[in-house]
């Protein structure tokens, strides 16, 4: 690591004992990646997330919605968001912020719901779940 410059030595001859530190463009370089980790993936969702739902309103209302969204806290609050014909899809860092972005809305006549990210899965456990469940229904009807 010496050789390739992200390390540099106390000493010019480095041997046994020779203290080593980060070199500046290392420590900017790896600072850097640091904060790249700690920022959420656009599309990436985690148990526990908050999300909402905002249904896109007619054009009359429009305006406001970009005014809501607009907000300096709820771009804050937004660790991501998708848009379609819709509507919105936002993903928040809390429930107090959902919370306060759903009353925002509701104060401009927009619906919205909020949802808690309980469990993701993939298609195939959620096909899984779905037919056992089914068994349980028709197993319910027979025994009725």
């Amino acid at each position: 690591m010496a050789a390739e410059g992200l390390l540099v030595a106390d000493t010019d001859e480095p041997g046994r004992g020779t203290r080593y530190r980060l070199a500046p463009e290392a420590d900017t370089v790896l600072r850097a990646m640091e904060r790249e980790a700690e920022e959420p993936v656009v599309g990436v969702m985690v148990e526990n997330q908050q999300v909402v739902l905002v249904e896109r309103p007619k054009v009359a209302r429009r305006e406001g919605v970009r005014r809501v969204l607009a907000q300096r806290w709820v771009a804050e609050a937004v660790l991501w968001a998708a848009e379609s014909a819709a509507g919105w899809v936002l993903v928040l860092t809390s429930a107090h912020q959902a919370e306060r972005l759903q009353l925002a809305l509701t104060r401009i006549k927009v619906r919205s719901s909020m949802i808690d990210v309980d469990r993701l899965m993939t298609g195939a456990e959620l096909s899984q779940g779905a037919a056992w469940l089914l068994e349980d229904v028709e197993a319910g009807e027979r025994a009725s």
